[in-house]
């Protein structure tokens, strides 16, 4: 035993030990230690999108619910305002004559103005102020209708004033409207064709070259959008639509060979690569790099009629939430100075906002031709925050789509969509 270790205490020997203890797990505890690791992730994901899903569902039934079981005091309000306008309304000297034959009924000898002492140039109310009056004006109203049929005017025409008391009486009457009429609705279903690609941004100057690098060799690549989507008209001009969309995008990344070094073999061994698939950036070859998502997007659009012809122009924005389906690509791994394949980098969700500007043209009262220029960016990076490269993906289009009235247009509600 050394002088040193004689003269030192017990507790400093001690302490000396346990700092150079040191344990390595096994390598059946690496594998209990990820597989715990992967069930957490998955389960956070998990609850993540059953509240998405939640959330859109409860959004979805209350938009039927105010549709369909408010449909019928719709109509009941619908009647109440043709029978208002119809009262408060002059009867023209024009509308207010004899349309159908004399009934047989009435005595000959005498002239039906004369017996009913009523003129078809007057105003009906003048012969209403000395009928009795009632806690429901419409009964009046009735039975002057069926009146002017007996001695022939036409009823479809037929406009009757009533006095300040009664008027005031309907015009108070409280009208309930459903939240949401059902001839609101709409669905359109697009394509669109669109050129992607990325935007990037160094957080260190240690990644600087690395982003002129890839600026100097990397392209864009074609691709497209389709959507499904939900439109329901508020207004003739305002409307919101919300729906799914499955996008893809990407870029080309330049490449060049793997470096022939058994330290980078090694290295990529280390860190779980295959060394024949790794890759230096170059302009030897190419790899596309192609990211799938599905997406969940709510937009605002304003419409705006072209004159008086069947075209019209809308403007929309909006945001969405997506979520990665599946991924081919290459990323730079800075430990081993290489391109590789490694999905844990990228991040597994994306917010992305939208614009859209839409020429509409009516083919009829229910199907509508829709196209026009369409942009998407990327608010969120690609790849995960701790990676040293944001990336923002983007792409511009042309959309082409369809829309369709899912009800029939109601005359009686007078809408025009």
């Amino acid at each position: 035993m050394s002088k040193f270790r004689i003269h030192r205490s017990f507790e400093e020997e001690l302490a000396k030990k346990a700092n150079e203890f040191s344990m390595q797990p096994s390598a059946g505890s690496w594998s209990r230690i990820d597989q715990g690791v992967q069930e957490t992730i998955f389960t956070k994901r998990l609850w993540k999108f059953t509240g998405l899903g939640s959330g859109l569902a409860l959004v979805i039934a209350f938009f039927v619910y105010s549709t369909y079981f408010n449909s019928e005091e719709s109509l009941r309000a619908e009647d109440d305002q043709e029978i208002t306008s119809l009262f408060t309304n002059p009867v023209p000297a024009s509308v207010a004559t004899p349309v159908n034959p004399v009934p047989a009924e009435l005595d000959k000898s005498q002239n039906r103005e004369e017996r009913l002492n009523i003129s078809s140039d007057k105003n009906i109310s003048q012969y209403t102020r000395s009928l009795p009056s009632f806690n429901r004006p419409e009964k009046v109203v009735e039975e002057h209708l069926d009146q002017a049929k007996t001695i022939g005017i036409a009823p479809k025409n037929l406009r009757i004033n009533l006095d300040k008391k009664e008027e005031n009486l309907i015009l108070k009457k409280r009208v309930k409207t459903p939240l949401l009429p059902k001839d609101g609705w709409n669905i359109q279903a697009s394509f669109t064709p669109v050129y992607a690609y990325r935007s990037l941004n160094a957080k260190i100057d240690e990644a600087k070259p690395l982003e002129n690098k890839k600026n100097e060799l990397d392209k864009g690549i074609t691709s497209f959008n389709a959507s499904v989507m939900a439109r329901y008209h508020f207004t003739n001009k305002f409307s919101v639509a919300f729906g799914v969309t499955y996008s893809q995008f990407g870029e080309v990344i330049g490449i060049g060979p793997k470096r022939q070094n058994p330290v980078y073999d090694a290295m990529a061994l280390e860190y779980g690569y295959n060394p024949n698939n790794m890759r230096t950036p170059g302009n030897a070859n190419s790899y596309t790099n192609r990211y799938h998502y599905l997406q969940v997007p709510v937009m605002v659009y304003m419409k705006n009629p072209l004159g008086n012809s069947r075209f019209s122009l809308s403007s929309g924005l909006g945001i969405s939430l997506g979520y990665l389906l599946s991924q081919k690509s290459m990323v730079y791994d800075y430990r081993v100075e290489h391109y590789v394949e490694n999905k844990n980098f990228l991040r597994n969700y994306n917010a992305m906002a939208h614009a859209q500007a839409l020429l509409e043209y009516s083919v009829n009262t229910r199907w509508t031709v829709q196209a026009g220029p369409q942009l998407n960016y990327s608010l969120v990076s690609t790849y995960q925050n701790y990676y040293t490269i944001s990336q923002h993906q983007y792409s511009v289009g042309m959309s082409f789509g369809l829309q369709w009235k899912v009800f029939r247009f109601d005359k009686r509600r007078g809408v025009k969509l």
